[in-house]
């Protein structure tokens, strides 16, 4: 039996007689919770049918629990509210938890009070109901609802142990290889969740995660196949057992660490959106929006990991709210982004993106404008013609659902077409090409003859004096990088002027000139890949003109 009072004292107690072992039972009290508009006492009261024969004596089964000592859980909630809980036993299976802070844990529990609903029992006392989508998050497990089974887990106390564990069973499915939560678990209760008992009932009005953070011993307890050992009880009777020496072995565990720590919060304290950013190569943005009045914008923190790599984020835009982007090369338009958001140092938004899968949901909405519907398809398309022509992942093309259906019927017009005039004595070769796998590269190369070095030239890129990589064979390049999805048809005008007898050779030449000079290339990726780009361009501009 476990009693909460309206000092927020707790006191556990187990019973002292041997026990039938048939039937488990727990019993909760709470009198005069002001914080959670409770007056008088409330009692849940459930017991469960366990299969189990016999007689038992308890402290032979939980020899930690009934010789507890003390240990203490920090507890946080809705990242403000804190207060230290701090619980000693007396040896004989009785525990007393006390705030070391009455008016911390006051604030505490009228904080968790505000994302619950109280209201008259329907009828149903001592039911518990979790919603559909929660989840457990503990080690490398990941215990969620089946995504076919329709409708909330219903835990009413009439149930026998076999069919309490058929009920979970058929809402929930465990994956035992998920990313690896290290000394932490996660338990998300959907919005909807309720604890029916006695003549009230109290239903959770909001998302809400509440985050553990423990030692060694517990976390040596909790990360060891935990959910696993229950899904492979072959029936109710073995389900018991385990939770039984589970119980006993977290007390033990609990003491021997001494400490665990407990963040509750809700989820949803902002919104959160994505949107394609083709200003700069091709990236993701990320916005925070609709924040919470009792949160601010500093206390959030953004990390993407993309590609094996985590990056920590940072606000780029404050007017917008918008988070660090995470780039990527056309071909890599299906590549997962994860993107994690902080409030005060707590997870609370973790979610999965790309560039395709913005795309898509996109062109998913029959409203979405015709320019944007263009811009979308183009640039599916310029992603798929990356992946073939760069032989990365071509057997996921990103077009695979929504393509244009133009690129091969598509001709880059000839007033793309690149222009060199002019020659500059000492310079032997001039070349220019485009580099798409990375990023886009415009690259200017020149090749000085015999006797001559770049201090006999002068080089400039649109009028402006600029100074070229040397290369290692001797060739100086210019690279052009940065270059905005719109302005690929702009010309950059790159001029080498002898020193000596000022003879200069100037060369003008855009992406899209290579994409009209490589347009009917032998190498069929490399036309079909200058075709998309020039798609690719052309709704960019359009979209662009347009806002």
């Amino acid at each position: 039996s476990v009693a909460v009072y309206e000092d927020f004292t707790l006191i556990a107690e187990l019973p002292k007689e041997k026990l039938d072992m048939s039937v488990v039972g727990i019993d909760l009290l709470l009198s005069n919770i002001a914080a959670l508009g409770l007056e008088g006492e409330e009692e849940f009261f459930t017991e469960l049918k366990t299969g189990l024969e016999g007689v038992v004596e308890p402290t032979d089964y939980l020899k930690h629990i009934y010789k507890f000592g003390s240990a203490a859980a920090a507890v946080t909630v809705d990242f403000e509210n804190s207060f230290v809980f701090k619980l000693a036993g007396d040896g004989h299976g009785v525990i007393t938890g006390k705030p070391d802070s009455q008016s911390g844990a006051e604030s505490a529990w009228k904080a968790f009070a505000e994302h619950l609903s109280l209201t008259s029992g329907n009828g149903e006392a001592n039911c518990i109901l979790i919603a559909n989508g929660s989840y457990i998050k503990v080690g490398t497990e990941y215990l969620h609802f089946d995504s076919e089974f329709n409708g909330d887990l219903k835990i009413d106390g009439t149930e026998d142990a076999d069919s309490l564990l058929k009920t979970i069973r058929e809402a929930l499915i465990l994956e035992t290889k998920y990313e690896n939560q290290g000394h932490n678990a996660t338990v998300f209760l959907k919005k909807g969740t309720e604890v029916s008992f006695g003549s009230s009932a109290l239903t959770l009005n909001d998302d809400y995660l509440i985050e553990i953070t423990f030692g060694e011993s517990v976390g040596n307890l909790l990360c060891a196949s935990l959910l696993e050992g229950f899904k492979l009880c072959e029936d109710g009777r073995e389900m018991i057992i385990r939770t039984v020496m589970l119980a006993d072995e977290f007390a033990g565990a609990l003491q021997e660490d001494g400490k665990i720590n407990v963040s509750m919060h809700p989820v949803d304290i902002a919104s959160y959106s994505v949107a394609l950013n083709l200003a700069d190569d091709i990236a993701i943005n990320f916005y925070v929006k609709n924040i919470d009045p009792r949160c601010n914008l500093n206390g959030f923190s953004v990390s993407y990991t993309y590609g094996g790599v985590e990056t920590e984020g940072s606000v780029s835009s404050y007017s917008s709210n918008q988070f660090t982007v995470a780039k990527c090369a056309a071909k890599e338009m299906g590549d997962t982004v994860r993107i994690k958001v902080y409030y005060d140092d707590a997870l609370i938004k973790d979610l999965d993106y790309s560039v395709r899968q913005y795309c898509e949901s996109q062109l998913a909405n029959p409203d979405l404008p015709t320019k944007d519907r263009k811009l979308c398809l183009a640039v599916l398309d310029y992603g798929a013609y990356s992946q073939r022509a760069f032989g990365y992942n071509y057997d996921y093309p990103v077009n695979a659902n929504y393509s244009t259906g133009l690129v091969i019927s598509t001709v880059v017009p000839d007033d793309f077409k690149g222009e060199s005039d002019g020659k500059c004595t000492g310079i032997e070769k001039t070349k220019v090409s485009l580099g798409l796998e990375y990023q886009t590269e415009l690259m200017f190369y020149f090749v000085p003859a015999d006797g001559y070095t770049m201090d006999d030239f002068v080089f400039s890129k649109n009028g402006a004096k600029i100074l070229p990589e040397e290369m290692d064979n001797g060739t100086y390049r210019i690279k052009i990088t940065g270059i905005a999805a719109k302005n690929l048809g702009e010309p950059v005008k790159v001029s080498v002027t002898n020193k000596t007898d000022s003879s200069r050779k100037t060369i003008s030449f855009s992406p899209m000139s290579w994409a009209y000079s490589q347009q009917g290339s032998s190498d069929k990726s490399t036309s079909l890949l200058a075709r998309a780009l020039y798609l690719y361009y052309d709704a960019s501009v359009g979209y662009f003109s347009a806002n």
